[in-house]
């Protein structure tokens, strides 16, 4: 996930099929608004083209963690 959300390069030279992988990765909406934020001084609108999607897949996976669990009493 951190070669492909652009932590340590950016992907704009990169095949477009990866760019759009990159985009189902919550790792690479943390960085571009983290980046948008320190070097635009972006604000929480300009912000939710990547809070939407953070929140969208919050709530995905806690759904997907949650029903999955099961308590088993046993011990094991």
């Amino acid at each position: 996930m951190m070669i492909l959300s652009g932590v340590w390069f950016s992907l704009e030279g990169s095949p477009e099929f990866i760019r759009q992988i990159s985009y189902f990765l919550p790792l690479t909406h943390l960085v571009e608004g983290a980046r948008a934020v320190m070097i635009e001084g972006a604000d929480f609108v300009a912000l939710s083209t990547h809070t939407i999607p953070l929140a969208v897949m919050t709530f995905v996976f806690l759904t997907i963690g949650a029903l999955m669990f099961r308590w088993d009493g046993d011990g094991r």
